[in-house]
């Protein structure tokens, strides 16, 4: 239970703390119990912050952050790969099992601020407006991935994944595990994609 009040923060010095931490879990970095609950506490602090403004500035510089690496992945990937479909598993591993325990860490975000956002209600009269920009943290960080990784390295990936494919009808033993880990991340970066779950799949993948 946080028996924290409303009050001043920070924000910068705050922020400088949980990006630290941030980056930690994306790359599977120990996290020690004392610093994930102050973080918790940050995040919830900012949340209840007597200076309005500084949840939607949390939610931005998470979205810059989440940026910033998936292009720093991108580029390490795309320029200095030896193994591309090995590579992006790998990174791909790292990245998806970290967004989940930060989608965790923002939980007091995502429960107020993206539901405030989804949900606003006109005075009065209950109108749901949706707000297509703002999504959890969870769902944040995979649509980056698809942004900033995924699109650039498709045609490569797919490409890749073929001639995989093509090595295995002739009777060739391919990495089983690394081929469906890249196959399945057209598919579990949308996961949270209840209306067309398997669009990406399908365009990117089993189409070809």
């Amino acid at each position: 239970m946080m028996s924290l009040s409303p009050g001043d923060v920070d924000f910068n010095r705050t922020w400088g703390k949980i990006q630290q931490t941030l980056e930690l879990v994306l790359s599977w970095s120990k996290v020690s119990r004392k610093e994930w609950s102050e973080r918790f506490s940050d995040v919830y602090s900012i949340c209840v912050s007597n200076h309005e403004g500084l949840d939607e500035k949390l939610y931005k510089c998470t979205k810059e952050f989440f940026e910033k690496h998936a292009k720093e992945i991108y580029r390490k990937i795309s320029f200095y790969s030896v193994n591309l479909l090995k590579d992006y598993h790998e990174n791909w591993i790292k990245f998806q099992s970290g967004a989940k325990y930060i989608n965790i860490l923002y939980r007091y975000l995502n429960d107020h601020y993206t539901f405030r956002r989804k949900h606003d209600y006109m005075e009065h009269i209950q109108i749901q407006v949706a707000d297509a920009d703002t999504l959890e943290i969870g769902q944040l960080a995979l649509e980056t991935w698809k942004a900033e990784v995924i699109k650039p390295l498709r045609e490569a990936l797919v490409r890749a994944l073929l001639a995989e494919v093509e090595r295995d009808r002739k009777g060739e033993s391919p990495p089983e595990t690394i081929l469906h880990g890249v196959i399945n991340s057209f598919i579990n970066v949308q996961v949270y994609d209840t209306k067309n779950p398997l669009k990406l799949y399908q365009t990117a993948f089993e189409e070809k």
